[in-house]
């Protein structure tokens, strides 16, 4: 539970997403202010996923499985868990070999939210060469 307390307090984000999930108690011109703050996340995000992020795929079997990951160094937890909750799917691991983390999106359903989230923010830099091919081999 202390370790919560720590991650709340490290992530800009976290009270943000305390509010969300109060949504409904929240009087109409707070939630306004919500989703304008929730529209700055995600404008942060694909600029984070600009400089930061990953689109790669590796055949299991028979089977591709595509991947979105996020890599920082372990003193930068508190952020990955935030980008997490606020996003509300994906998962947070600690590589144990080296002082490293990752937030990581495999299931298909959750890759195609984030297409979604970067067809409606575009990547800036030549990492949209590296997405651009992506939303294309999903439907095949």
């Amino acid at each position: 539970m202390q370790g919560d307390k720590l991650i709340g307090m490290q992530n800009p984000y976290f009270k943000l997403n305390q509010q969300v999930r109060n949504l409904s108690s929240l009087p109409y011109n707070y939630s306004k202010s919500l989703d304008i703050e929730k529209v700055n996340f995600y404008e942060w995000f694909v600029g984070f996923t600009d400089g930061e992020g990953s689109f790669f795929f590796t055949k299991q079997g028979n089977y591709y499985r595509f991947i979105f990951r996020i890599g920082l160094h372990i003193d930068d937890l508190a952020t990955l868990q935030g980008i997490k909750d606020m996003l509300g799917f994906g998962s947070v691991e600690i590589e144990k070999s080296r002082p490293a983390c990752f937030y990581t999106v495999t299931k298909l359903k959750e890759i195609q939210l984030i297409i979604n989230l970067l067809d409606k923010y575009p990547l800036k830099s030549t990492k949209l060469l590296n997405f651009w091919p992506l939303p294309s081999s999903l439907q095949t």
